[in-house]
């Protein structure tokens, strides 16, 4: 395979993988309040919601986000955003776009805190 063709497959790879990621909407600021469900889904809310998809259209959790907590990724994910929120921090969450672990709040695909 010639070697502009295989870097341009490549890069419409790439190309058609980023829009899914990235059709999310983002949060940013402090973590406001934490709400854990008795199956385990953790619900948080943010100073910020930007982005946000049609599924989490309600006004009054218009701020908020959602973790699976059974996962392991929602295990780290939850146990990073606690930190954040005890030593007041301010949190980046990234969406994924759905509303999928609980309904009007948009599932974190990641989250990072500055320090």
């Amino acid at each position: 395979m010639n070697y502009y063709l295989k870097y341009t497959i490549a890069a419409v790879v790439v190309a058609l993988a980023i829009p899914a990621a990235a059709a999310g909407g983002g949060g940013s600021g402090l973590v406001r309040s934490i709400i854990v469900t008795t199956g385990g889904v953790v619900i948080f809310t943010m100073d910020i919601h930007t982005g946000a998809p049609a599924c989490s259209g309600v006004d009054a959790f218009k701020n908020d986000f959602a973790i699976d907590g059974s996962t392991v990724h929602g295990k780290n994910t939850y146990a990073l955003l606690l930190a954040a929120a005890n030593q007041k921090k301010p949190v980046t969450v990234v969406g994924t776009g759905a509303c999928s672990v609980w309904p009007f709040r948009e599932d974190v695909n990641y989250l990072f805190v500055t320090y």
